[in-house]
């Protein structure tokens, strides 16, 4: 969150929250993160809660009730992700302003329990893996009964997250990522768009966003980057970020098992054909291009280890690119198949 978003909050802002919900006023909300959102600590007779703000420069009203409802729905579903709770005046979303302040957007979610998965304990069981997958899986089949009956929510297209003014920028210094950005988004846009293959998805579903508690149950947080885009990609962003910085010989055998746990658990609510994740390459480096210009906006220390790795797959491409995915899908696929009779 930039300095100047800070600026515009003020304790104010919290005891207009706190009216709105009626949240318990002896144990004071307490800011527990400020990276996008503010995010804090709260209680409502006496149940933990997450409370967040959002500053009108990181999304408009719009798309954020647009947020808010895709998880209510989700939730509705048994999706394991936040409940939202309305406010006493019964909305989901309220606009906070105090004085001459400038407008935050509040919302309260039942709080996650546990840790995140990036914090626990390593190697990730494939039960918890299995879980992860049919998180995912569970929420593609909402999606594609949404696009069957015509729901929409008011959520971004996915090219709307690219950056594309600050790309022009950065590509003064880097004319090189431009012309690859370009060349990757076309190959993707040239994807097929169907009920099936597209649709409104989490788009950020790795392991910082994903909690799980002591007897494995998970919560899927932070639908902040919710947008319409290809569900490969959401099947492809968790393999990404479990396996960025593993390195050596046993990468393909970890990125192996990682994927058959995960499809065994995606392959609880939907079937595809094993040709359909020969798309994944293509997500891994729409994923790499999207992380080298994140981490050029944020001025991130050339010497460290995500900008080492980044510049390396931008150099020698993607590490897992040429694993045999479609070939590991249709053997688990059928392994799978075997144990129903």
């Amino acid at each position: 969150m930039e300095p100047k978003h800070l600026d515009d909050f003020c304790d104010a802002h919290l005891n207009e929250v706190c009216k709105h919900w009626q949240l318990d006023t002896e144990r004071p909300p307490r800011r527990i993160s400020a990276s996008e959102n503010l995010v804090f600590e709260a209680y409502l007779n006496g149940e933990r809660m997450a409370l967040r703000f959002t500053h009108p420069d990181h999304q408009t009203f719009e798309h954020l009730l647009g947020e808010i409802k895709w998880v209510q729905h989700l939730s509705e579903r048994e999706v394991p992700c936040p409940r939202i709770l309305r406010s006493r005046g019964g909305r989901l979303v309220e606009k906070i302003a105090v004085k001459d302040d400038p407008v935050w957007y509040a919302a309260v979610f039942s709080w996650a329990p546990g840790q995140s998965v990036s914090s626990a304990s390593k190697p990730l069981s494939d039960s918890l893996i299995q879980s992860w997958g049919s998180a995912i899986g569970q929420m593609q089949q909402i999606s594609i009964e949404c696009n069957r009956q015509n729901i929409r929510f008011n959520r971004p297209h996915w090219r709307d997250y690219l950056y594309a003014d600050q790309l022009n920028e950065i590509g003064k210094s880097n004319p090189g990522l431009v012309d690859t950005v370009t060349e990757t988004l076309d190959a993707v846009e040239k994807l097929e768009v169907s009920h099936s293959d597209f649709g409104i998805a989490h788009t950020d579903l790795h392991g910082s966003n994903l909690f799980v508690d002591t007897i494995g149950r998970l919560t899927c947080i932070d639908f902040d980057d919710c947008a319409y885009h290809y569900f490969i990609q959401d099947f492809t962003m968790p393999i990404y970020y479990a396996l960025l910085f593993h390195e050596g010989e046993s990468l393909k055998e970890e990125t192996e098992r990682f994927f058959r746990s995960f499809l065994s658990g995606y392959g609880r609510h939907i079937e595809r054909k094993p040709n359909w994740f020969e798309q994944i390459p293509l997500f891994l480096k729409l994923r790499d291009l999207d992380l080298a210009i994140i981490l050029r906006l944020w001025e991130e220390d050339p010497a460290s280890h995500w900008f080492q790795v980044n510049e390396a797959h931008m150099k020698e491409g993607h590490p897992m690119a040429n694993f045999p995915w479609s070939e590991w899908a249709e053997e688990e696929q059928s392994k799978n198949a075997k144990r129903l009779f």
